[in-house]
């Protein structure tokens, strides 16, 4: 190989990690939570279901009595693997108290090493597969994104980018304490 195409190689590969850099950055950095919901503002969710890995039907409405913590992530994504020990956390800190925590994975790739991730991390909570061209794969703009409900499945916080496990425990604690 000459030294043009060298230079010209080394250039791409720069240019490959620093775009791969700026994307992980911004997805890391940019955790937008809304505001809690008051009690009074809460949108009743309509039914949610979707298979998990083992083909079993999961329904938002089973849940109901119980406060769900619904975390949308992928294999693929940095933030997303940062936030996973925290939610496993959370799913066993807090199962005994009512709190339900399921991951929807919004590869796009069907055949992503999910059962890898699950293994990798521990992941002992349910984690649901979307059908493919499923409108919730174009629901969702950001990775993750997570949403926390309340006992009577209405959305209490939607939270976009990466949160720490301490801001999740803060507001999980607060929806527990709800009636």
């Amino acid at each position: 190989m000459d030294s043009a195409n060298l230079k010209n190689l080394a250039l791409k590969a720069a240019l490959v990690l620093v775009v791969g850099a700026a994307v992980t950055y911004v997805f890391a950095t940019r955790n937008q939570a809304s505001e809690p919901v008051a009690l009074g503002e809460r949108k009743q969710v309509t039914q949610f279901a979707l298979p998990d890995l083992a083909g079993h039907e999961w329904k938002l409405t089973d849940y109901r009595g119980q406060v769900v913590l619904l975390n949308f992530w992928a294999t693929w994504c940095a933030p997303c693997r940062e936030e996973t020990p925290g939610l496993v956390n959370l799913a066993g800190r807090y199962r005994s108290q009512g709190l339900q925590v399921a991951g929807v994975m919004m590869d796009d790739d069907k055949d992503a090493p999910v059962r890898e991730f699950v293994k990798e991390y521990n992941v002992g909570y349910p984690v649901l597969v979307p059908p493919p061209n499923s409108s919730l794969l174009s629901a969702i703009s950001l990775l993750p994104t997570t949403l926390l409900f309340d006992r009577h499945g209405r959305v209490a916080r939607r939270y976009e980018g990466a949160v720490s496990e301490s801001q999740f425990r803060k507001d999980i604690e607060a929806v527990l304490l709800e009636p």
